[in-house]
């Protein structure tokens, strides 16, 4: 029986499949689906996003296609792609002709999730309306290409709902968007914001929690909770809004740093840290009531190093706990 996973490598969507037969080893097969040429857009960094719709949606940070050359700028796309390689661009993030430049955003480094109403939502890092801070936005997009901003974040001091998001939004039990910043550096956020956006609040400081920054974007989990993570440890989101540290890494032996989080089909998160002891990375599995067990620690030379976006593949059962 075959397998498939839709990956996004450099500056090229691929496929990859694995079909054996009884008694054989999987056999992998790698093809590509898109070579984008920076008018589609180039670094494609965010995680795909398969919609209700059965296709693939999905961002880039950099280029993209005004129509005019680009003459004043093109940075980033949101795009679709089939299941059978059939590319489309959605939109690009222009500079010109907007004061400030860039007013509707540019560089997109999360990805994109579907909200209730079937619409796209996703954020970028810079850009914006704010003149002396532009630090990204909240924007929605149908899966046709109309697109919408919501939010403006404003990055500096005495503004407070932070900015430079990072990570990908993720909706809550309630229906609303939740999300994080990056910056400011020593006061990152928090968020929630409605799905038409008018009502966008902070619920979270991470400043002097020593969870340090959250660098990657929120997991919804079987508890109607969302789940995060900081370079200093794991926390938890209870809709609408309640916020709470749940383990934090001792680095020397969990590592830090981390690089993925996701929920596997026994209930537990389990996550990547890219820094550890040797500096070669981490593997460690969490409960939804904090209790923290390192599964892995890479070695480089046999297990490789830096870890980077977990999946639970379909033949790999329900893990034991005892693992």
């Amino acid at each position: 029986m075959g397998m498939k996973w839709f990956l996004h490598v450099g500056i090229c969507l691929i496929v990859l499949s694995a079909a054996a037969e009884p008694g054989h080893a999987l056999t992998p097969t790698i093809t590509i689906l898109h070579a984008f040429n920076g008018t589609d857009g180039s670094a494609p960094v965010a995680p795909l996003l398969q919609a209700s719709d059965g296709n693939f949606y999905g961002t880039t940070f950099y280029g993209g296609d005004d129509g005019h050359g680009c003459a004043q700028g093109c940075e980033g796309t949101v795009f679709k792609i089939t299941p059978e390689g059939q590319f489309t661009l959605l939109h690009t993030f222009v500079g010109g002709g907007t004061t400030p430049a860039y007013r509707d955003g540019h560089n997109p480094w999360g990805g994109l999730v579907e909200g209730p109403d079937g619409y796209l939502y996703g954020t970028t890092f810079n850009g914006g309306f704010v003149t002396q801070a532009a630090a990204g936005i909240i924007y929605k997009i149908s899966k046709t290409g109309q697109f919408q901003k919501l939010h403006d974040f404003c990055g500096y001091t005495p503004c407070h709902d932070g900015g430079n998001p990072w990570g990908s939004l993720a909706v809550g039990s309630d229906g609303y968007l939740y999300g994080t910043t990056t910056s400011p550096p020593a006061f990152p956020i928090a968020f929630r914001i409605s799905p038409t956006g008018g009502s966008y609040s902070v619920i979270a400081q991470f400043y002097n929690t020593g969870l340090g920054t959250p660098e990657k974007g929120l997991v919804p989990a079987s508890d109607g909770n969302l789940y995060g993570v900081a370079g200093g440890g794991v926390y938890r989101i209870t809709p609408p809004g309640g916020f709470s540290p749940l383990y934090f890494f001792i680095p020397a032996q969990d590592g830090s740093g981390i690089d993925a989080l996701i929920q596997a089909a026994d209930g537990n998160l389990y996550g990547a840290n890219y820094s550890g002891p040797g500096n070669t990375g981490t593997v460690f599995r969490i409960s939804l009531a904090g209790n923290f067990q390192k599964i892995l620690g890479l070695t480089g030379s046999t297990t490789g190093t830096v870890p980077n976006a977990l999946v639970q593949a379909s033949d790999a059962g329900t893990p034991d706990p005892g693992d």
